[in-house]
């Protein structure tokens, strides 16, 4: 390399020397050859597109063997007399996507066929498909098959743009990769928004990923759906088994109604019964009380029209859920009061009748005058079934003047010679004393 050029190049911006050569300070010929030894893709490029004469054939070869992806694009693209073939093979041999794609897109006389193979030859799916949309002339039944070679779940979105998007793309061929990917996300959409699409077999497709949220969707939005084998489709998931009932025309509300059933989901069946129109209430209800769900027995006997809550009084007994018998009691229109009551006093569970005597304290109005008075007495205490607890009760309300005017009754409790029932009865007290009873 010249030293003086060399240290021109090293001292001197590139514009400075490119000012040299305009100006004839430095011969043209030379001046190729020495940036052509320097090996900068970019001074060869802004050398080539800058100085006007100069031997094209030489920098090409130059810049070609720098195997810059970005340059060799930009040589092929605005050098004039740059040749075409070489550019195209250079270009591809670097294995760029972005730039072979960019090269077929922007470059005048570039060899398309070519390029098209050597875009295929990466195997990258995302450019296979722009290169199909944005190429002039790019082959879009080899570029259909590319895409398609390696169908899996990842590559399903280009798969669905190429379709969508690629002007005379093979509907049926890229149907059957969509379907071979088994990605129910692209499935739907390919049934949805793919003219000529083959309802039929995307149906099975779908239903066939056993994915419950886009076969729901499938029905709502794909027209010509068919619902009646959609819906056999949806079987495990209780929400959408009702979201199916609720909002697909032409869904069997019997059938979602059995499903929803096996499912043993309370809060769905609850809401089935609120919101569902034909609604067998009857056999929804014994569901409800079969699995004993307190919260979802309350919420069925306050919000459902038709509920029998004589029925749901029982139920919600039997879980023993002080909170959600308590809720019943306050809220619930209709409740017998009485009878939830006595309930309560023959579970004979202390926890949950303390409680529940607080709550009818706290009811007023029409709903406590069904509690009779003398259930009222009974809920506190039943002397002849729990003389113990009538104690501890009557411990707690601080009523020594009763306690005093039945000692012997209370007395009989710690009896001497009966040190096993004293000495347990005495641990209950203790017990219900430090609870706070």
């Amino acid at each position: 390399m010249n030293k003086n050029i060399e240290d021109l190049l090293q001292e001197l911006d590139f514009c400075q020397f490119l000012k040299l050569i305009e100006l004839g300070i430095i011969d043209k010929k030379l001046g190729t050859e020495e940036v052509i030894k320097a090996k900068n893709s970019r001074c060869i490029y802004e050398f080539a597109t800058s100085v006007k004469g100069v031997d094209v054939a030489k920098l090409q070869d130059a810049i070609i063997a720098t195997e810059n992806p970005h340059y060799i694009y930009f040589f092929a693209k605005d050098v004039d007399g740059a040749d075409m073939e070489k550019m195209t093979n250079a270009i591809i041999e670097t294995r760029d996507v972005p730039h072979i794609y960019e090269f077929a897109k922007g470059v005048k006389g570039a060899n398309i066929e070519k390029l098209t193979d050597g875009m295929i030859n990466t195997q990258c799916e995302e450019f296979i498909y722009k290169f199909a949309r944005d190429v002039k002339g790019a082959d879009i039944a080899k570029l259909t098959d590319a895409i398609i070679k390696n169908s899996n779940k990842e590559n399903a979105a280009y798969i669905y743009d190429f379709t969508r998007h690629v002007k005379g793309a093979d509907i049926a061929k890229l149907q059957d990769a969509i379907i071979a990917t088994q990605n129910p996300y692209y499935i739907y959409f390919f049934a949805k928004n793919i003219d000529g699409a083959n309802i039929e077999k995307l149906t099975d497709a779908i239903i066939a990923t056993k994915y419950e949220a886009y076969i729901y969707d499938f029905a709502r939005e794909v027209k010509g759906a068919n619902i009646a084998k959609l819906q056999d489709a949806i079987k495990e998931n209780a929400v959408f088994i009702y979201d199916f009932a609720r909002d697909i025309d032409g869904a069997n509300i019997e059938k979602s109604q059995d499903a929803l059933v096996k499912t043993k989901d309370a809060r769905c069946i609850c809401e089935f019964a609120k919101n569902i129109k034909r609604a067998d209430i009857e056999k929804l209800q014994d569901e409800i009380i079969k699995i004993k769900d307190a919260h979802c027995i309350y919420e069925f006997a306050k919000n459902i029209d038709g509920a029998n809550i004589e029925k749901l009084t029982g139920a919600i007994i039997e879980t023993q859920d002080a909170y959600w018998i308590c809720e019943f009691a306050r809220k619930v229109k209709g409740v017998n009061l009485d009878k939830l009551t006595k309930g309560v006093i023959a579970s004979r569970n202390e926890e949950l009748i303390s409680l529940f005597t607080e709550c009818i304290n706290s009811i007023n109005g029409e709903k406590a005058k069904n509690v009779t008075d003398e259930t009222k007495d009974e809920i506190y205490v039943n002397p002849e079934e729990d003389t113990l607890s009538e104690l501890i009760w009557l411990l707690n309300e601080q009523k020594f003047e009763d306690i005093v005017n039945n000692k012997d009754k209370f007395s009989k409790l710690f009896v001497a010679g009966e040190q096993e029932v004293s000495k347990e009865n005495l641990k209950i007290l203790v017990k219900a004393s430090n609870e706070g009873k």
